[in-house]
């Protein structure tokens, strides 16, 4: 559900949560606010929390790599512990730039720097 709150393909609202890539972050973000706010509440030990995210779709309008990048620097500001990036393959170039050749995880790491770790699947 996250993901389609993100995803102009699947979002067609026009209200705080649809619209713009702006609009679109919100309902990511109050998902992991409240979940940062639950574990403080609750959590007696630590606990871990990450964030997962398909970070293109080939649907127009799609999710693209520039939107998906754009909410993972608001994402790595919120404290998360990872990230998680679901592709077919962690060697996978972008679905939707078939010129760029850059393997889609690099080019989040490259983004983000070393200060969150990256989760990636592997073939």
């Amino acid at each position: 559900m996250i993901q389609q709150f993100f995803s102009p393909h699947s979002n067609r609202r026009n209200d705080h949560w649809g619209g713009s890539l702006e609009k679109r972050m919100n309902f990511p973000l109050a998902v992991v606010q409240a979940v940062k706010a639950a574990i403080e509440k609750y959590a007696d030990k630590p606990f871990i929390y990450g964030y997962r995210i398909s970070p293109e779709e080939l649907e127009e309008p799609g999710i693209t790599l520039d939107d998906t990048l754009t909410l993972l620097l608001k994402l790595k500001d919120q404290g998360l512990d990872y990230i998680h990036v679901s592709i077919g393959n962690v060697a996978q170039s972008s679905i939707r730039d078939k010129e760029n050749k850059t393997p889609v995880i690099n080019i989040i790491k490259d983004k983000l720097g070393n200060n969150i770790p990256i989760i990636g699947v592997a073939l």
